[in-house]
């Protein structure tokens, strides 16, 4: 489980929703550019957590991704390459599945 999350999680998403979503609408328009990528980010983020709870404890998670997708969002846009994202998500699901030990 370890490998999966910390590893190929980070990759295909920060290449997904940072690389190819926000880096094609970003030549269109900076603002629509973060608006689409982090509302699809945290739509695909949330939908499984819906299915489980109700949806005030939905919402703070919401905001939670929301956090998080913003700051790896502009560290890619900063950086300009999606591999500073990809290690920051990846030390973030690092330290997130060793803490639950």
């Amino acid at each position: 489980m370890l490998v999966p999350l910390v590893f190929l999680a980070p990759i295909a998403e920060e290449t997904l929703f940072r690389g190819v979503l926000f880096g094609a609408l970003r030549e269109k328009s900076r603002a629509l550019a973060y608006i689409v990528s982090l509302g699809v980010y945290v739509a695909v983020c949330i939908f499984p957590y819906l299915l489980r709870v109700s949806a005030i404890p939905a919402l703070f998670y919401a905001l939670d991704i929301l956090t998080f997708a913003f700051a790896l969002t502009w560290c890619y846009e900063r950086s300009g390459t999606v591999w500073s994202p990809i290690l920051y998500h990846a030390l973030f699901n690092l330290i997130t599945v060793l803490m639950q030990r």
